[in-house]
């Protein structure tokens, strides 16, 4: 159960990275996370990883942040049913209209998000993941 969002973690930083390498490629088959026959399938995917990453959070190396990216991942996948088609279409429209450069500045932000998501969900306890859980801590205390 304590590798399950790193290993989530991989498959994200494996397709940031393809689009990196393969930017065109990827563009066009990435498209179905906006085709409205797909759709479903995208939000029972999200959902289902968003329970995934909240039922392997107590075992992460920053609990509390993998609390929160699990009901993150949780809410997107509950609103994009709300979502109307032409809005659908236009973020379709406004993926396919990026540039390769553009794209490729993206994969590489995105592959380092995923990477040091990864690296703090780690079950073993690191530097990184002891000073993000305790400031996440802090905050969330705070409110």
């Amino acid at each position: 159960m304590a590798y399950i969002i790193p290993a989530l973690a991989a498959i994200l930083f494996l397709i940031s990275f393809s689009l990196f390498l393969f930017t065109g490629f990827t563009k066009n088959h990435l498209y179905f996370f906006f085709d409205q026959k797909w759709v479903n399938v995208v939000i029972v995917v999200r959902t289902l990883t968003g329970f995934l990453v909240l039922a392997a959070a107590p075992a992460s190396g920053a609990p509390e942040l993998m609390l929160f990216l699990g009901a993150g991942i949780i809410f997107i996948a509950f609103t994009a049913p709300f979502m109307s088609d032409e809005h659908l279409e236009a973020l379709a429209e406004w993926w396919q209209s990026l540039s390769n450069l553009k794209l490729k500045f993206w994969a590489l932000s995105w592959m380092l998000v995923w990477f040091v998501f990864g690296y703090i969900a780690l079950p073993e306890d690191s530097y990184i993941a002891a000073y993000i859980s305790s400031y996440i801590s802090q905050f969330l205390s705070f409110y």
